[in-house]
């Protein structure tokens, strides 16, 4: 058990890193793209889309957060507010699974669409490949697996409607 909470640990500071890579170097390309356009008045090709693939990623790991806290407005709302105590859990737990089942179908789309990309599409200026661009769908899709698992987990341990 406390091999799995150290891995889940690093996986949270790997998302973490992640998260602050992408918002940091979004916001370095941005500077940088409106200095060399407005001071240097030459504009610098491909920062619009070293932007745009940092946001992708940036929304896809950002958006595990959520996912690990079991923060989805309309099921807490729903819960919250028409549910007794003793269904709450039940109604997690039915929840997670089913937002792991549907994860499940959507790693199989994600793998198969960075897997079966050839290597010859890719960004227009930049020639970073498309693969980086489905990566991150899948890399969130396998962590909310995952996390969901771990939630499942925690929740059917403890018989609490919180899992930790």
């Amino acid at each position: 058990m406390k091999s799995v909470r150290r891995i889940y640990g690093i996986l949270e500071s790997v998302w973490s890193s992640i998260v602050l890579l992408s918002l940091v170097g979004m916001f370095a390309a941005l500077i940088l793209m409106v200095f060399t356009r407005y001071v240097l008045a030459r504009p610098l090709a491909g920062g619009d889309e070293v932007s745009q693939l940092l946001f992708i990623w940036l929304v896809f790991v950002g958006a595990i957060v959520p996912v690990k806290d079991g923060d989805m407005i309309s099921m807490d709302f729903i819960i919250h507010n028409f549910l007794p105590r003793r269904f709450q859990r039940v109604v997690r737990i039915v929840h997670d699974i089913l937002f792991m089942i549907v994860s499940v179908f959507f790693v199989k789309g994600a793998y198969v669409a960075v897997v079966k990309t050839r290597w010859g599409f890719s960004l227009n200026v930049t020639g970073i490949p498309w693969k980086f661009v489905y990566l991150a769908g899948f890399v969130f899709f396998v962590s909310s697996t995952l996390v969901c698992a771990w939630r499942v987990y925690g929740m059917i341990r403890s018989n609490r409607a919180e899992p930790f």
